[in-house]
């Protein structure tokens, strides 16, 4: 749920004030959307002369554009806004696949229409379409892994290893886990963060036979116990964890992971 609450109003708010804060135009203002345009441009992932080079020619447009310059200016400075606001959701590397230019464009385009929207009816309504226009895309993405907490306990066992999970309601931010030598007890965790934290042996093998299907988001309550800590097989016998399209958590496989 926090997700959903940074999607749609703290990233909306924050990005309009970095962007569109500009065209507010009071002096008092400005402090705000130059501090977090900073924040935002050295935070990305371009080199440094490039941000460096790219702010400089920026800030130089825009006091062009405060000075009430040319037509010229007034519409560079815009332009170059909303390129700034395209380019920050990417990397360099991203620029070097054609694919991405296609979201840049969009990207792009909203915020062309995004400054339209504040200097013709202010800078709260950029942040309500925005923050609409989010949760609009956002919402297809979430309402498939809000789970309300199925209570079955669900248990798998072998001559090594004994797994119990229990679906975690959607709904509980807060996460804690203990980890001993042979045993792990999470709750309220994603299966990707037990690959994490679950340092059992072999686990650079163990991740690398993992299968995912993309749902990072669901959250469990996982209990993993060793149960024979003599057992000389421990090294090499990994459970396989496989993610399911079903509201159930895994499916578990044992098998036998040949040593090096």
């Amino acid at each position: 749920m926090f997700f959903l609450l940074l999607v749609s109003i703290i990233a909306p708010a924050l990005e309009e004030l970095a962007f569109r804060g500009f065209f507010v135009l009071k002096k008092w203002f400005l402090i705000i959307p130059i501090a977090l345009t900073l924040l935002f441009s050295f935070k990305s992932n371009f080199p440094l002369f490039l941000i460096l080079i790219y702010l400089a020619t920026y800030f130089l447009f825009f006091y062009l554009y405060q000075r009430k310059a040319s037509t010229v200016y007034k519409v560079t400075f815009i332009l170059l806004n909303s390129l700034l606001f395209a380019l920050i959701h990417y990397s360099l590397k991203d620029l070097l696949i054609l694919d991405s230019y296609f979201m840049i464009l969009i990207q792009f385009g909203a915020g062309l229409i995004l400054v339209w929207i504040t200097i013709n009816f202010g800078l709260m309504k950029s942040i309500l379409i925005h923050g609409v226009f989010n949760l609009l895309v956002t919402l297809p993405l979430i309402i498939p892994i809000i789970n309300f907490s199925d209570q079955e306990v669900n248990v798998i066992e072998n001559d090594v290893y004994i797994i119990k999970w229990q679906e975690a309601s959607s709904f509980k931010i807060q996460k804690n886990y203990r980890i001993s030598k042979y045993s792990f007890e999470g709750k309220n965790i994603t299966v990707k963060q037990f690959f994490e934290m679950y340092d059992v042996p072999a686990l650079d093998k163990f991740n690398d036979v993992v299968k995912w299907k993309g749902k990072d988001f669901l959250r469990y309550n996982i209990n993993v116990k060793v149960k024979d800590t003599s057992s000389s097989i421990i090294e090499s016998y990994i459970p396989i964890l496989y993610e399911l399209e079903t509201r159930e958590l895994i499916e578990i496989e044992n098998k036998l992971i040949d040593g090096p």
